[in-house]
Formats: structure tokens, sequence, C-alpha cells
């Protein structure tokens, strides 16, 4: 359902929406994004998106009597339909997608010159569902190569969503590691 909504109180202080924020933004670049204009966004929704098409502020505010409306209307056409999958075939994927969390004791600065609390930090591992190590043959505690240059010792955590490496950020081993969505993450084999 689809309904217009209206702020009940003032923002607070000099905050302002996102929306605002955008627009002064595009604006120091020379551009007007009109974001802050209801009508402006949603004849643009409705312009480029097939199942909003005829939906305006105005539809919204006035046709609908404030209760607004299931999409599409009449008219529109809904491109994106229910597509069952079968998810009990495995998907089978080269790729890793790439998680950093951040750790409490990381190798930053302050970290690094407290001898306090240079201590605490943990010995940095890449975290692999059980599954995920099956398919790439390796066990807890052996070696993998994540982003094909960056050797990791593996903890098996059945908490890691399939198909996904976990490794700490801001740690000396994962400097360099690429920020992108997907890694490689492959076994390291000794040489006999």
């Amino acid at each position: 359902r689809l309904q217009a909504v209206l702020g009940a109180l003032p923002s607070p202080g000099q905050t302002r929406s996102v929306a605002f924020a955008l627009n002064d933004i595009a604006s120091a670049m020379g551009a007007d994004l009109k974001a802050f204009v209801v009508s402006a966004v949603t004849k643009e929704i409705s312009t480029v998106a097939p199942a909003y098409a005829g939906i305006t502020a105005d539809y919204l505010t006035f046709a609908t009597d404030g209760t607004g409306v299931v999409v599409p209307v009449e008219g529109a056409t809904q491109p994106l339909g229910y597509i069952p999958t079968d998810r009990s075939v495995p998907v089978v994927t080269d790729r890793f997608t790439l998680h950093m969390p951040q750790s409490l004791y990381d190798d930053g600065v302050t970290t690094r010159h407290a001898p306090s609390v240079a201590g605490l930090v943990n010995p940095v591992v890449a975290r692999l569902n059980p599954k995920d190590a099956a398919t790439i043959a390796v066990a807890d505690g052996d070696s993998v190569l994540v982003a094909g240059a960056h050797t990791f010792i593996v903890s098996l955590d059945a908490q890691v969503a399939q198909g996904s490496v976990v490794v700490p950020f801001n740690q000396v081993d994962t400097k360099g590691i690429p920020a992108v969505p997907a890694v490689t993450v492959e076994a390291v084999r000794e040489a006999t």
C-alpha cells in the first residue's frame, strides 16, 4: 500500500531531511534535484517505474481520500512478479561475499601506542562457514588465500552466512584487501 504521509511535528533544531541535504550538494555542483518537492519526486517515480504509472502526489492526496492505494493501479503494469526458485539447489561460485567488521582492538594508532591494550588485538583469521570450507577442502587451522594476495588461517564459524568470508577491518594483515563486494577464497596447499 502506498499513501501520502505528512510530518506530525517539525524537525528538532536545524535537522533536515536527506532530500534537502542531497539537493544542497547538487546545488553546490550546479544542479537542482528538486528532491524536496513531493510532486516532482512522485512524477519522476511514476514516469520511470511502470508499476507506479499514474500515481502522483495529487492522486495520493485527493483521489484516495488519504487511505492510499495498492500498486499497480488499474492501467499500470507490474514487470516484476514472484518467481519461485528451488532453494535446495546449491549455488556454486568461486566468489565469496567479503565482510570486514571492525573489532574492539584493531591496528589503529591508539592501540599500537598503548602497551596496556596492544596485547588485546586478536590474531587475524578468515572466518568461513563449515559448508563453504568443505567445498574448498579446508579445515579449521588451514590457510586460505583471500583476494589472491592475503593469506589467513581459517576459523570455522557456523554463524557466518554461507558464501561469505569474514576478516577484520583495520588490521596489519588485512590492509590492501580491495573494497569490493566479492573476493576469491582459495585453499593454500603446501608444496610437496
